[in-house]
């Protein structure tokens, strides 16, 4: 028994379904609504047909005029006693007809209400999308500022480009507290140099905990150098082959202090070249130091790091903006460091 009630169920269920889509459709509803209406209507006439047919008989011949006294007095009394049953039919036909007129009304309204919804819809996707398309010309023009700044920056003074990143200068210089340092310039100086040798003796090594710096002028220093800065330092190893200097910064670097100094100017956009040289006898570095420049000039830093091993020596060059120096220190990177 139960498995048959089951079955029935099943089986009327899309039955249950389509009459729960009709209930619960407004269309469906309103006009569910009118048609009532109309039956109603069509019951009133019905129950009052008798008095209606004898009211419709009188008045068309009371108004063509072929009524006679009598007719017209029975037209009178059947009036006056039919205006309740008179007034029901006028109300519910009424009813009919300005209920479904309001139906059409407010479809036309909904469907309208619709279209202007689509229409705010589409204008309000246009307007995302080009707010989208705004946000992504901002950003290209933010990246293409930034790229300007920094071009800008890269090419203005080398201090500025160390003040905004002294904060990573003092953090990798850190672990080598207690370096000895000198700066040397090179020839007459200038107004952009001594200001980044200001700044590297009075701020930036005190706060990496390096010792206090010296200062060095190299008077006789060859009119050949390149711009940007070069760093000279006597390597703590050695090495098996005849060269006697070796370039450095992030190449052959080995954790040491100069390495480290040429590293972090480096990424600070500020151009920088480190040689690291081999530990020799004094008078033999001091020759070989003498013919790096390629005229055996004297007192050059190559020269200064043989006499005190252990001092990093900084020339700091003319300024080099690193956009424009792709290939510096070419003659010295690949004659003089293969010299025996």
């Amino acid at each position: 028994m139960m498995s048959q009630i089951l079955t029935v169920a099943a089986s009327s269920a899309p039955s249950w379904s389509f009459l729960s889509r009709l209930w619960g459709s407004l269309t469906v509803v309103q006009w569910a609504a009118v048609v009532a209406a109309a039956i109603l209507t069509l019951g009133a006439v019905i129950e009052y047909w008798a008095k209606i047919k004898l009211l419709t008989l009188l008045g068309v011949k009371y108004l063509l005029g072929r009524s006679n006294s009598f007719e017209r007095c029975v037209f009178r009394k059947a009036f006056i006693h039919s205006i309740g049953p008179i007034l029901v039919v006028l109300g519910i036909a009424g009813e009919v007809v300005f209920e479904g007129r309001a139906f059409i009304l407010e479809d036309r309204q909904e469907e309208q209400a619709r279209q202007i919804v689509g229409s705010l819809s589409d204008k309000a996707d246009a307007v995302s999308k080009k707010a989208d398309a705004l946000d992504t010309r901002l950003d290209t023009a933010s990246r293409k500022l930034s790229d300007l700044e920094e071009g800008l920056l890269i090419q203005g003074p080398r201090w500025r480009l160390l003040q905004n990143g002294e904060a990573e200068f003092v953090k990798a210089l850190k672990p080598f507290a207690g370096q000895r340092v000198t700066i040397v310039t090179c020839g007459n100086d200038d107004t952009e140099r001594f200001a980044l040798e200001e700044m590297l003796i009075s701020s930036s090594f005190p706060k990496a905990g390096w010792d206090k710096p010296e200062s060095k002028r190299w008077a006789n220093c060859p009119n050949m150098l390149t711009g940007g800065n070069q760093i000279y330092f006597v390597s703590a190893t050695g090495w098996a082959d005849t060269q006697w200097v070796k370039p450095g910064c992030g190449r052959f670097s080995t954790g040491d202090a100069g390495n480290a100094l040429c590293d972090v100017l480096y990424r600070l956009k500020i151009f920088t070249r480190a040689w690291q040289e081999k530990p020799l006898p004094q008078e033999e570095g001091i020759l070989k130091a003498r013919m790096f420049f390629g005229d055996g000039i004297p007192d050059s830093p190559a020269e200064l790091a043989y006499k005190d091993p252990g001092r990093i020596l900084l020339l700091i060059g003319p300024n080099a903006p690193m956009l424009s120096a792709k290939h510096p220190h070419k003659n010295q990177a690949n004659k003089q460091s293969a010299k025996p």
